[in-house]
């Protein structure tokens, strides 16, 4: 089937991207110009950039199973373009909204395509998802390893999104610039956030 992908166009937004295949439609919209790219699905994974193309085919593969999936089942959820909730006449958004859709952007595609060509029509699948198409959720870093869909945005448990491990992730195999962070979180945040009261602070050598 075919999928809309959608983005505003704001003068001051400025992207390093060049939509690729399929056709554009053009409107007005609540913020002036609204454009949505009409394309295959197989058009619409081969222009996702979700991870660096200089990783391992096997990985990249994985990546083009996880953004097909994510984005059929996106697209059965939102049905019609022109009334769903994507506000704009699409499936799916063309920013970490959904999946970063950039087209021709990104020069060193060979190592992708092979990718996307490889899996062709593959998706992940599941008998307890809505249309038996796992929404295939991912982000560019776990810390080692992933949480339970219902411990990150909430509503109930679903057997084909638990947490699994991911130390590959941190465990020096791969580069990952986001292996480790430091997020600041003041004192009366973390009490607040644990109901305590009379909390001081302490050293902690």
């Amino acid at each position: 089937g075919c999928l809309l992908a959608d983005w505003n166009v704001t003068p001051t937004i400025h992207r390093p991207c060049e939509y690729a295949r399929g056709m554009l439609h053009l409107r007005s919209g609540p913020g002036g110009l609204d454009l949505s790219a009409e394309m295959l699905m197989e058009d619409y994974v081969l222009g996702t950039s979700e991870m660096p193309y200089a990783w391992s085919p096997e990985a990249l593969q994985a990546q083009a199973i996880a953004s097909r999936s994510y984005g059929l089942a996106r697209q059965l959820e939102r049905g019609d373009p022109a009334s769903n909730s994507c506000d704009g006449w699409c499936h799916v958004k063309d920013s970490i909204a959904d999946q970063r859709y950039v087209g021709w952007g990104h020069g060193n595609t060979a190592p992708w395509v092979s990718a996307v060509q490889a899996t062709a029509g593959q998706i992940v699948s599941h008998p307890g998802a809505p249309n038996e198409i796992v929404t295939a959720y991912f982000s560019s870093s776990s810390g080692g390893m992933t949480e339970n869909i219902e411990e990150k945005f909430g509503g109930s448990a679903k057997p084909y999104l638990v947490s699994v491990d991911d130390s590959v992730a941190v465990n020096g195999t791969v580069v990952n610039p986001k292996a480790s962070w430091l997020t600041p979180i003041s004192h009366a945040t973390v009490a607040g956030a644990l109901q305590l009261t009379g909390v001081r602070r302490l050293g902690i050598a």
